[in-house]
């Protein structure tokens, strides 16, 4: 996935019994977790069950047809960055010997690799199932709010880097 203009994609997952409702219930959780000086997008949603888009849908990020059709769309979200992969050569060139930056690139590794540690495949996102950098709303990943409801929505969101 690609970043755009300085903003990044975040998926939320929630239960809920129709889009309306799956973005109120969204929209107070992740509201509580975002600064007042921030702000994020609403740009769709979509449902597990019913194979639906919500009427409000932009396709800036991604084409409906390319959800519905590619099974790997947001698998790029699992690809090292460069910072992780500074982060891995800082480990195994030894950790006695970071100190500054390379710190933060070893703990940006060591982050990354816990977040894929929790998938229930380390190799593939299951965006049904896993969280990637949950509650992390400005950054590209998926979090599971754990509501209530009939029927599973994805809601994705566009947030400043």
């Amino acid at each position: 996935m690609k970043t755009i203009e300085m903003h990044n994609l975040h998926i939320v997952r929630v239960k809920a019994e129709s889009h309306e409702t799956a973005l109120e219930n969204a929209d107070e959780i992740v509201s509580d977790g975002y600064p007042s000086s921030e702000t994020y997008d609403y740009i769709g949603s979509y449902c597990r069950e019913d194979q639906t888009f919500s009427e409000r849908f932009s396709e800036r990020w991604f084409e409906k047809n390319e959800f519905l059709n590619n099974p790997q769309l947001f698998q790029d979200m699992l690809k090292p960055d460069e910072i992780e992969i500074s982060g891995q050569k800082v480990f195994e060139n030894g950790v006695q010997y970071a100190k500054g930056d390379d710190l933060l690139k070893l703990s940006y590794y060591f982050r990354k690799k816990y977040e894929r540690s929790k998938l229930s495949n380390p190799n593939h996102l299951d965006i049904w199932k896993d969280e990637f950098k949950e509650g992390l709303y400005a950054e590209y990943g998926l979090t599971d709010l754990e509501t209530e409801g009939s029927k599973t929505y994805l809601l994705f969101i566009e947030t400043p880097i």
